[in-house]
């Protein structure tokens, strides 16, 4: 089983398609998509077994410009720590555990993640 568990939020430079938002990878607001990514490590092995789109809440409410983008009427905004908090769940339903986890504190401030890892 994995030592760590990380969860994070990345941002994919480019995408034109969507709203101009900040990209942790570049550093800036600019046009792209961001993920939220589950990763795991055990020793020198690596892996991300699990990632979701983030839809911002200002796309969620424009269904039409959803639907022109090709996003189904199906995807809803979820904050960044409900689409982690999913992930966890789906890995740990998969029999996935680990030892540790680690994530930004964007994450640390939600109070329901922090209560499913019984952190409060």
């Amino acid at each position: 089983m994995p030592d760590a568990r990380t969860s994070h939020h990345v941002g994919l430079r480019g995408a034109q398609r969507v709203q101009r938002q900040y990209l942790g990878c570049v550093g800036t607001i600019d046009h792209g998509i961001v993920t939220v990514h589950l990763g795991v490590t055990k020793g020198t092995f690596q892996a991300l077994p699990d990632a979701d789109r983030y839809l911002p809440k200002s796309w969620a409410e424009d269904r039409s410009r959803c639907r022109a983008a090709g996003i189904p009427d199906a995807v809803r905004h979820r904050p960044k720590w409900q689409v982690a908090l999913g992930q966890l769940i789906r890995l740990e339903r998969n029999g996935g555990r680990f030892d540790w986890l680690v994530f930004d504190e964007g994450y640390g401030a939600a109070v329901p993640l922090l209560r499913f890892l019984n952190l409060v």
